[in-house]
């Protein structure tokens, strides 16, 4: 059992579904201390990703490789394809380096030699499933996120005229996503670049079927490319989602088996268990 030093703003890493294999305390920027580091003598520290624009810690990382060398260091990083230059600079001061999207990694493989890097991928980003599914769902087709501004004009541009069909209901409230995407028939994705985002694995959790755009990686985790509906390019999402709505095509699943597939090995407890175990063992998990 290793003593793991986890720093993000998650409250819970362990659920029913998993066993207790390691001790963890988590911290945040609000909460972390080198006292507390001092005190806790873990095994190893993980930093989680946020973009909140104050979960850095390079100075403490630098800290920790310098008096506390028997530490590994380590670090998730989730927005690579938007964060490139920071990641790259930022992989510096760790031992591991993780990545969400699994492109990167012989990219910075190949810059940082010394360095562990593997791909981890995204997951439903809690420890456990959201509460059961609404019998009967309220909408259609949903979409939950960000459009309309400049750095997502293709999503934007999708979503504009997928707002004109009567089935079809958009809005940005991630405090309500889940509710949102449990009283969902059909959850719409559009992903920024050629990302595996957090949604695809959200809806999924709530039971809802999921139409996405064509993304590498969901074809190298296995079984997830046979749960979802995957449209070859923005013209073709129409019809696919009226084929959908009409009954003309079948769902890839029920919302039980959708939620029963993410509870099996898509948590956030999955993936945490991945990663410590990469760490010990040195080498890649292989997700196909």
């Amino acid at each position: 059992m290793a003593k793991i030093l986890w720093l993000g703003l998650e409250t819970q890493l362990s659920n029913k579904y998993t066993e207790q294999e390691h001790e963890f305390l988590i911290l945040n920027r609000d909460t972390f201390t080198m006292e507390k580091l001092e005190e806790y003598k873990p095994d190893i520290v993980i930093e989680r990703e946020f973009n909140d624009g104050r979960s850095i810690y390079k100075d403490e990382m630098i800290f920790i490789g310098k008096h506390y060398p028997k530490i590994k260091r380590a670090v998730w990083l989730i927005d690579t394809h938007v964060q490139f230059a920071r990641h790259l600079a930022y992989s510096e001061y760790f031992d591991y380096i993780f990545l969400a999207i699994s492109r990167f990694v012989p990219i910075i493989k190949g810059i940082y030699k010394s360095k562990r890097v593997f791909w981890l991928p995204l997951c439903h980003p809690v420890v456990s499933l959201p509460p059961n599914q609404i019998d009967k769902r309220k909408h259609k087709v949903s979409f939950v996120g960000r459009w309309g501004q400049q750095f997502f004009k293709e999503r934007t541009a999708l979503v504009e005229k997928l707002k004109q069909e009567p089935y079809f209901y958009a809005i940005t409230d991630y405090d309500n996503c889940y509710k949102i995407m449990s009283d969902s028939e059909i959850s719409f994705n559009r992903s920024y670049s050629e990302d595996l985002n957090f949604r695809v694995f959200e809806a999924l959790a709530c039971g809802s079927e999921v139409v996405t755009n064509p993304v590498p990686d969901l074809y190298k985790i296995e079984g997830l490319a046979e749960q979802i509906h995957i449209y070859k390019n923005d013209l073709d999402v129409f019809q696919m989602l009226e084929d959908l709505v009409s009954g003309k095509r079948k769902p890839r699943g029920t919302p039980e088996s959708h939620r029963k597939w993410i509870r099996n090995k898509h948590l956030l407890v999955h993936r945490v268990s991945d990663c410590i175990r990469m760490i010990q063992n040195d080498t890649q998990i292989n997700y196909e």
